[in-house]
């Protein structure tokens, strides 16, 4: 009889991340939306999906100001978010809460919304239904949470999301009908000689007529150690950089 992988916590330089509970783990999608995401001038808040509440925390430590809410649909990644966050360094600054974003009804206007959202569609479900939130669109569209955001964002607000290369791309083809513009798109692939198979993607309510493009391979051309620019764009959150 096989045993469960048992998952440690993760630790970054300024915070721990337990995950053991979360159906979804810290991975590197989370990592590059964190570190990518510009929070520089934020005030206000928002990571969509949180789970492990990792790019929240991230995000806290970039921004020693802002005040950051996320919210998780799942009660107990929501709880297990909850602990991560009270356990930091920014406990003040974060708030979670365990609630779908079609419920959720916001305060006030953010100038950041973040979101490492679910993107399998129409495929083949897991056995755990904690998983299959976690992991599909079924209960949260890419429409959907651009439709949220130009109703909630700030007029100068943006939307970050990291998603596969083909989800990106239908995106980018609909954005305009939300009333957002793309302002940037990173092609991240995972050696140099590698297809592109994330994009990070920043939506703005302003209009944008030349969005900036850019390109990140995780690993150098050998495919096994780390790019000098995913060391440089992490570099504040990963302990062996």
């Amino acid at each position: 009889m096989s045993e469960s992988k048992v998952y440690k916590p993760f630790q970054f330089k300024e915070f721990v991340v337990a995950q053991d509970r979360c159906a979804m783990k810290v991975g590197t999608d989370g990592i590059l939306l964190g570190s990518w995401a510009d929070v520089s001038q934020a005030k206000n808040v928002l990571d969509i999906g949180t789970g492990t509440g990792l790019v929240a925390l991230m995000l806290a430590q970039r921004n020693a100001s802002a005040q950051i809410e996320a919210i998780e649909i799942d009660k107990v990644a929501a709880q297990q978010a909850t602990e991560n966050v009270e356990a930091s360094p920014f406990a003040s600054r974060l708030t979670v809460r365990q609630t779908s974003l079609q419920t959720f009804q916001p305060q006030h206007q953010y100038d950041v919304i973040v979101s490492n959202p679910p993107f399998f569609e129409n495929s083949l479900k897991a056995d755990s239904q904690q998983r299959n939130l976690a992991r599909h669109t079924d209960s949260l569209s890419h429409e959907e949470l651009c439709l949220f955001a130009s109703e909630h964002l700030s007029d100068h607000g943006k939307l970050c999301m990291v998603l596969p290369h083909k989800a990106a791309l239908t995106l980018i083809q609909q954005v305009e009908r939300f009333g957002l513009s793309i302002s940037s798109i990173c092609e991240v692939s995972h050696s140099p000689s590698k297809q592109v198979r994330r994009i990070l993607l920043e939506l703005s309510k302003q209009n944008c007529s030349s969005p900036v493009m850019d390109k990140l391979a995780i690993r150098a051309q050998d495919g096994i150690t780390y790019s000098e620019a995913y060391k440089k764009l992490t570099n504040k959150f990963h302990p062996f950089f």
